[in-house]
């Protein structure tokens, strides 16, 4: 059975790949017929993140980084407010991609660079839900670092901007970002805190993929307490 469902994976895993690359060919197709406007930008960004999810970390850094090259270009040569915001989203974007695919070759200070980059023009920009993911982000980095007092410092700003802006599922994940690093610190006590707390809003969503993760790490906090009764 362990066998077929690692054969099953594989097959899955091989088909979301393929299908991901469809769509960067399909984008780089569009990038012969594009002018160097806002879409081109868009186009760009996307065949950055896709690169960046199949692990073609060289393609999603090329693309990224001609991404913010193009954004520059434009928010130089316009007076338009809504053209030079558009383009600082998407080069803010790219710049989070650029932090991600550093962060998952374990290149920590090109990702940290890159993510307080794109923060501060998300800062420039006032998007919100965008510096939130900056802070988490941030925090993911120390948290493999296992610079703990940073990390919650950035978990807890991530936390307080989604709080304001009213994004349960973003609250839920930072909970369980939360309970995490005290997980990790064998505080139990707080970790269970959060955990619940985040447990509760993915029932309150009916997210059933948070759910499971939830009484998953509830469990694993069970285990590390000798409390086999309750798994």
């Amino acid at each position: 059975m362990k066998k077929l469902c690692l054969i099953i994976s594989a097959i899955f895993i091989t088909h979301f790949a393929f299908g991901q690359q469809s769509e960067i060919d399909s984008l780089i197709s569009l990038l012969k017929t594009d002018k160097n406007d806002t879409t081109k930008l868009i186009h760009l960004y996307f065949i950055s993140d896709l690169s960046e999810t199949i692990g073609n970390y060289p393609d999603g850094i090329n693309y990224g980084n001609k991404a913010i090259d193009l954004a520059n270009v434009l928010i130089k040569n316009t007076k338009n407010t809504y053209l030079i915001n558009t383009a600082k989203k998407y080069k803010a974007k790219a710049f989070n991609n650029l932090g991600l695919i550093y962060f998952d070759q374990s290149n920590y200070a090109m990702a940290l660079e890159n993510h307080f980059t794109s923060m501060k023009i998300k800062k420039e920009i006032d998007d919100k839900y965008g510096i939130a993911t900056s802070y988490n982000n941030i925090g993911m980095i120390y948290f493999d670092q296992g610079n703990y007092p940073l990390v919650l410092k950035n978990y807890f700003a991530s936390l307080r901007i989604r709080e304001n802006l009213g994004d349960k599922k973003g609250i839920a994940d930072s909970y369980m970002n939360i309970g995490n690093v005290y997980y990790r610190q064998a505080n139990y006590t707080e970790t269970m805190k959060n955990y619940v707390v985040s447990l509760k809003i993915q029932q309150s969503l009916h997210n059933n993929y948070g759910i499971s993760l939830c009484y998953n790490n509830i469990g694993n906090v069970f285990y590390k307490q000798g409390n086999t009764l309750k798994l």
